[in-house]
């Protein structure tokens, strides 16, 4: 009787077709036995292991080829684990997302003069609570080392980076700065002066572009983010904002303050979606973060409660989907990219969004529903702060003032109507001329002017022009916009520049050019004060200050130096120029014994260059010039100095900030509105480039810019702007010259900026004529 399949492999052959001969028989049959049992023990093995995978790996196994890619990188930047099974990109073999985690590394001195390693405490603190990172490269960013920074292959350990008892808050907010001093240091070109592609830059050039629109939309002020964007080479093409009126769920104890922002290359067509981190004046921010308990999302289990609430706040709000989701289709690739919390948002999206999920997985689906898109032909969007459609401005005939949507351009305030200087005219008091050693209003004919004080940061305002009796400009009145960006005050001799707080301050030239004069003097060439050490020379440990000059003996122990074989050595003792590590996370020159490897080098520009670091000896002080000072190490500013008093005057003749604050970056100067209480005071406001008068009359009052809101009722009868619904308390009737609500049948009414809804009576105070004044201005 012949076996079954199943049965012992004794009969594991048809012996009908084996040879007569028995040995040879009996040999085959023992080799048939022999493949029969490995192939037994193959699939024993091979079932014992598949058993032992989770449904979680199973899945990733799927042919890669069947996937489609969402989110070809990502990018985050001191960033919390946000799920506790490891988040992997799974249109990829490696499991792997591309792009880069970075987060920051200095140091503090630690027992035996060995300096122990303190971490950005963000980065780490999830891992408290099991919570892992996305499985992609990670970049360790020191702080106090400019040329270490090297990238990890691709690994998600929980305990990158480690914890310590520090608590370097500090090093949170880095990220930006500090990769710019990393590609200063290695003389790299910035991406904002390339203007390049994500494929034309390497990765710590892209992972510094990816960090600056991941800061630049902490800033309140949507037009001072699209303004930025242009500079760096790149157009904000959306902007959404969570702020539900209600928590949205039950359970929340405050509502959702959130931003997030898509920019496109206008060659490439590729997009960066960056998410906001968590913002100090955001309360909802920090109980969020704090939220650990796990929920679902999208398939995944064991996701960090919090972060899924932040980032299904943001996609299920009605700007996310009118501003960007719409937009997305059309970019050629997309990056994801986040600061803080926006980072494990942007972990959250990206890994959601490259996931296969089954027909049967319903909650996952309709997570996935919210990140996923269907690509079109990639497209150049239009810039979100510009006119979607052709629109008209609507001046009032009582007031001259135009209908303005209030909140359009600055996300913190509330977006409401108003009646508003229009836009030729508000943005005529941001034109100026530099000519003749004068800045003159272009609205005014007004001079930018030096208030008479006895105080340094003598205030700036604008008066009539005038000149010195022998015709020159007058003296408080001269200025001169310098090649670094100053605008330098003629008024005294002191050299004293123009601030962001329209007041004179020190101008602040590099304190870290140095002069070696011709008997050993290390003379700071902007305070003219000498290198100096602050006690005994021949001391250990010593540190360094800047002092008056001393000539003769008296400055051979502390003011005499000789720069040579790398070394700085003083002609007072056999010790030699060092660097130690204080508490403060300050690398400070001390005096220490003379080492054998190069230490210094003083550049052909008069930087004074510490080899190891690739930092510049530096006077504490914006700028440092006084005498006693400390002195220590910092950045080189070699290429730039990092200040918020820098200016550009563009073609058409707006005083742009282009300065170090980034709340007041890309802003410009203004001059008063006419028939203000003062006419003579100047500011720092937002940029007019565009403007929040612009309307669409087709049956609704609808703004042209963003997502288009329309002018609706409010539940008191008041005016505010929505999103679009075709509700009738929605919907306008132009007739004439008067603008009639359909819902109450009232007419908008100005009195002076206030509007409201009154009975139509015919009077100038409800009239409203149209203008085209579409003229806008590029940077």
């Amino acid at each position: 009787m012949r076996s079954s399949s199943g049965d012992t492999c004794e009969d594991s052959e048809d012996h009908s077709l084996l040879p007569r001969l028995g040995v040879q028989s009996q040999l085959r049959t023992n080799r048939s036995c022999l493949v029969c049992l490995g192939v037994s023990l193959v699939a024993a093995v091979s079932l014992i292991f598949l058993r032992s995978l989770s449904e979680e790996h199973l899945r990733s196994l799927v042919p890669v080829a069947q996937r489609v890619r969402v989110v070809e990188e990502l990018y985050t930047f001191g960033t919390p684990g946000s799920a506790k099974d490891l988040l992997s990109d799974r249109t990829r073999e490696d499991g792997c997302f591309r792009g880069l985690r970075v987060y920051m590394r200095s140091a503090r001195p630690g027992w035996g003069d060995v300096d122990v390693p303190v971490y950005d405490p963000v980065a780490w603190i999830t891992q408290q609570f099991s919570y892992r990172h996305a499985r992609m490269r990670f970049l360790e960013l020191p702080e106090l080392n400019l040329y270490q920074h090297s990238i990890s292959p691709c690994s998600a350990p929980i305990e990158d980076p480690p914890s310590d008892t520090f608590w370097w808050i500090e090093g949170h907010s880095s990220y930006e700065a500090a990769l710019k001093h990393h590609l200063q240091a290695t003389d790299q070109e910035l991406p904002q002066d390339l203007k390049a592609t994500t494929s034309q830059l390497n990765d710590l050039q892209k992972a510094y572009l990816m960090s600056h629109f991941t800061f630049v939309i902490y800033d309140p002020q949507m037009a001072t983010v699209h303004a930025d964007a242009i500079q760096w080479g790149w157009t904000l093409v959306g902007y959404a904002e969570s702020l539900p009126g209600e928590p949205r769920v039950s359970n929340s104890i405050v509502t959702f303050h959130d931003h997030a922002a898509l920019f496109q290359h206008p060659r490439s067509l590729e997009c960066v979606l960056a998410f906001e981190g968590s913002d100090r004046e955001d309360v909802s921010d920090w109980v969020y973060d704090v939220e650990i308990a796990t929920v679902d999302f999208c398939g995944f289990t064991n996701v960090h409660r919090g972060f899924k609430e932040k980032l299904m706040a943001m996609l299920e709000s009605d700007d996310f989907d009118q501003a960007i989701r719409v937009r997305l289709p059309y970019c050629s690739k997309l990056i994801a990219a986040g600061h803080s919390m926006g980072g494990s948002q942007a972990e959250l999206f990206s890994a959601c969004a490259n996931r296969h999920l089954k027909e049967n997985e319903e909650a996952a689906l309709r997570d996935q529903q919210l990140v996923k898109f269907e690509t079109k032909k990639p497209t150049a969007l239009k810039p979100y702060l510009s006119e979607q459609v052709p629109g008209i401005f609507l001046r009032n005939r009582l007031s001259n003032l135009c209908l303005d949507a209030v909140g359009l351009l600055d996300p913190a305030e509330v977006k409401s109507l108003q009646a508003g200087l229009c836009h030729d005219q508000r943005q005529v008091r941001q034109h100026w001329k530099v000519e003749d050693g004068r800045v003159i209003s272009e609205l005014a004919g007004l001079c930018l002017t030096v208030q008479e004080s006895e105080h340094e940061d003598a205030t700036v305002i604008q008066t009539p022009c005038q000149s010195e009796a022998d015709g020159r400009v007058a003296r408080n009145q001269s200025w001169q916009l310098t090649a670094q960006g100053f605008l330098l005050s003629r008024s005294t001799d002191a050299d004293r520049c123009l601030n962001t707080n329209m007041k004179l301050y020190r101008c602040p030239y590099s304190d870290q050019v140095w002069d070696l004069s011709a008997d050993g003097h290390l003379v700071n060439r902007l305070s003219g004060l000498c290198l100096d050490v602050a006690g005994a020379a021949s001391v250990q440990g010593t540190s360094l200050q800047v002092q008056n000059c001393r000539a003769g003996h008296d400055s051979f122990t502390s003011q005499r130096w000789q720069v040579a074989d790398g070394q700085v050595r003083s002609l007072g003792s056999d010790l030699c120029l060092a660097v130690r590590t204080s508490q403060q996370g300050l690398l400070q020159l001390i005096m220490a014994a003379c080492s054998q490897e190069v230490q210094w080098e003083l550049l052909p520009l008069g930087f004074l260059q510490h080899r190891p670091t690739g930092m510049c000896v530096n006077v504490d002080g914006s700028p440092g010039q006084d005498a006693g000072t400390s002195v220590d190490l910092a950045p080189c500013e070699l290429k730039e100095i990092e200040t918020p008093g820098l200016w550009k005057l563009t073609p058409e003749g707006f005083l742009l900030n282009k300065g170090s604050d980034w709340l007041q970056v890309n802003k410009c100067i203004s001059s008063a509105e006419p028939g203000s209480q003062d006419a003579s005071s100047v500011s720092l406001e937002l940029c007019e480039f565009q403007s929040a008068q612009s309307w669409d009359l087709r049956s609704t009052l609808r703004s042209t810019l963003g997502s288009q809101k329309c002018v609706a009722l409010s539940e008191d009868n008041g005016l505010k702007l929505q999103t679009c619904d075709k509700s009738l308390k929605q919907q306008w009737r132009f007739s004439g010259q008067w603008i009639r609500n359909q819902q109450t049948g009232d007419c908008l009414t100005a009195k002076e900026a206030d509007l409201s809804l009154s009975p139509c009576d015919a009077s100038v105070a409800q009239q409203w004529e149209q203008l085209d004044l579409r003229k806008t201005t590029e940077l």
